[in-house]
């Protein structure tokens, strides 16, 4: 993979460069400062918006069913069985 194309897997379009405006076709996005938006370092990483944030959706996804399957691999405390609260 270059470096000059999409991060996203499967995707072979050039990247956006750091800076370029992130919704170039919609001049009502802009920051409460009146701003527009721009992309940022990791932005610049993919082609589009949709590619960012579903590369971010599946590394969460990823990092839950690791989490989970170790959380699995966990044996069950042996603890005593109580009636009720100790007092």
């Amino acid at each position: 993979m270059a470096q000059d194309t999409c991060r996203m897997t499967g995707c072979d379009k050039e990247t956006r460069n750091k800076g370029d405006l992130q919704y170039p076709d919609d001049p009502e996005k802009t920051a409460s400062n009146g701003k527009r938006f721009r992309v940022g370092v990791f932005g610049a990483n993919f082609c589009s918006d949709y590619h960012e944030i579903k590369y971010e959706k599946l590394k969460d996804e990823a990092r839950d069913a690791r989490r989970d399957e170790r959380r699995d691999t966990i044996p069950d405390r042996d603890l005593p069985e109580r009636d009720g609260p100790p007092y």
